[in-house]
C-alpha cells in the first residue's frame, strides 16, 4: 500500500481509483478485497493532503525524561498528526526514546514503539526528532498449503495495524525547509487568484522537535534544549472556527441566557414561615457566555410581615456574593456570580428566606445576564414567582 501514496504525484496516468462492484454469485478473492481497501485508503490520503495539509494536529510534545541509567532519554507525549502523504499518525501512549542510541539509521519498531532498532550512536551536537506513518502486521494464522502439497502449514499475518516510527535525523528534511510566501486569503478573493494544488511530498517525515545534545553523554538534556516549535502544525476545524468567530465578531459573541425554572418550597412552623427558592439558568447558545450574574429581589407584596433572615445559599457553578436584607424587613437583594457557561450548560441555585407576620404574599423577581457577552434574546432573562400565606401567629 505504500506505493499508492506517490502514484498521484509521480505517475498520475496510473491513478484509476476503482472500488468493487458487488453482485450476486460473484467470486471474490484476496485481490478483490485489497482493491476496496486501496480505494478507501487512497481517498482518505487525498482528502487529507488536498483539504487539510500535513503536520502536527495536537499533542506529540517532546520533553526530557532522564533516568540515572539513561540521561539522554526523552518522551513523546500522545498526539495526532497528518503525514505529508496524507496518512494519519496516531500515538496513543507515551513513547520513550534514548537519544544516546538514536543516531542516523536508528528507528523505533512500528509494532513495539519503545524498541529502538540500532543505528550509529548519537553524539554531541543537534538532531531532529521526526515521526512517520508505518504499518505493523499482526495476528499470524496458519495457512493451508495449496493443492495437494504435503509440506508443513505456513503462517500469514491476518491484520495490518496503523502505527508509526520515530527516527533521529541529522538534518531538517527538505519538506520542512522555508517555502516561498504564498498569497493570503484576501489575495485569492480580491485578486481573483486560483489556489495551486499542494506539491508532491519529498519525504514522509513530520518533525516534532529540534534537540541540542550535551557534549557529555553523562549529562542530562535540559528541556530548554528541546525546541517543540520547529514543527509544522495543522489546526483542526474546531480551532479555526472558534478563532474565526472571535476575530470576525470582535469579541461580541452571542449567547441566549434564560431563566429556565423558578420554583418554591414552603415550610416552617411556630410563627415562622420559610420559602425556599430553586432557580435554574441556562445558556441556549450559540456561543459561550462569560461573566454571568444572577440577581434575586424578594419583596413583601401585601400584609404586615417581616423578612427575618436568609440562608442556605448554594450555586453550581459560581457563588452568591451579595445577601442583603433591608432593615425594615420588607425587601431583600441577593446576587450570584455564576461565571461562564458553555452552550446548553445550566446553573442551579437556591436559597431560603424566613418570614413572620399576618396574612401576606411575597414575590421573588429573578434576572440573569452576562456582563460581556451579547444576548440576542431579551424576553427570557427574567422570571418571578409570588407566594401567598394565610394567617398565622
Amino acid at each position: 500500500m505504500t506505493d499508492l501514496r506517490l502514484l498521484d504525484c509521480f505517475e498520475p496516468e496510473l491513478v484509476r481509483l476503482e472500488r468493487m462492484n458487488y453482485f450476486p454469485r460473484q467470486l471474490l478473492d484476496a485481490d478483490a478485497m485489497r482493491a476496496d481497501q486501496d480505494y478507501f485508503i487512497s481517498k482518505s490520503r487525498c482528502h487529507n493532503r488536498y483539504l487539510h495539509g500535513w503536520g502536527v494536529v495536537c499533542g506529540l510534545k517532546v520533553t526530557a525524561a532522564a533516568t540515572d541509567e539513561l540521561p539522554w532519554r526523552i518522551v513523546v507525549e500522545p498526539g495526532y498528526a497528518l503525514s505529508p502523504y496524507g496518512d494519519e499518525i496516531y500515538v496513543g501512549e507515551r513513547v520513550y526514546v534514548d537519544l544516546a542510541r538514536c543516531g542516523p539509521g536508528a528507528v523505533t519498531d512500528p509494532c513495539e514503539p519503545d524498541l529502538l532498532h540500532p543505528g550509529r550512536s548519537g553524539t554531541g551536537g543537534e538532531l531532529f526528532l521526526a515521526i512517520k506513518y508505518a504499518e505493523c502486521v499482526a495476528k499470524p494464522v496458519q495457512v493451508m498449503p495449496a493443492g495437494c502439497a504435503c509440506e508443513e502449514e505456513a503462517c500469514e499475518y491476518s491484520r495490518i495495524r496503523d502505527s508509526f516510527q520515530i527516527e533521529c535525523l541529522t538534518e531538517l528534511p527538505p519538506s520542512h525547509e522555508p517555502q516561498p510566501e504564498s498569497p493570503n486569503l484576501c489575495d485569492f478573493i480580491e485578486g481573483k487568484l486560483l489556489p495551486r494544488c499542494p506539491p508532491c511530498p519529498s519525504d514522509p517525515w513530520v518533525v516534532l522537535a529540534h534537540v541540542t545534545l550535551p557534549e557529555s553523554s553523562d549529562s542530562n538534556i535540559p528541556d530548554l534544549d528541546i525546541d517543540n516549535f520547529i514543527r509544522r502544525q495543522v489546526f483542526s476545524t474546531a480551532v479555526l472556527q472558534e478563532q474565526l468567530i472571535a476575530c470576525c465578531c470582535k469579541g461580541e459573541l452571542n449567547a441566549d441566557l434564560a431563566i429556565a425554572e423558578l420554583t418554591t418550597k414552603v415550610g416552617g412552623g411556630e410563627g415562622v414561615q420559610t420559602v425556599e427558592y430553586f432557580i435554574t439558568a441556562i445558556n441556549n447558545g450559540p456561543s459561550a457566555a462569560k461573566e454571568i450574574v444572577l440577581t434575586s429581589s424578594v419583596n413583601i407584596e401585601t400584609g404586615t410581615i417581616s423578612l427575618l433572615s436568609a440562608d442556605g445559599f448554594k450555586s453550581d457553578p459560581g457563588k452568591w456574593t451579595k445577601q442583603a436584607v433591608a432593615q425594615d424587613g420588607q425587601s431583600a437583594e441577593f446576587k450570584a456570580d455564576i461565571g461562564d457557561l458553555e452552550p446548553e450548560e445550566v446553573a442551579k441555585l437556591k436559597f431560603l428566606v424566613k418570614l413572620r407576620g399576618d396574612a401576606f404574599s411575597v414575590k421573588n423577581a429573578v434576572h440573569v445576564e452576562s456582563l460581556v457577552t451579547k444576548d440576542p434574546v431579551d424576553n427570557n432573562n427574567d422570571s418571578e414567582v409570588t407566594t401567598p400565606f394565610g394567617i398565622f401567629g
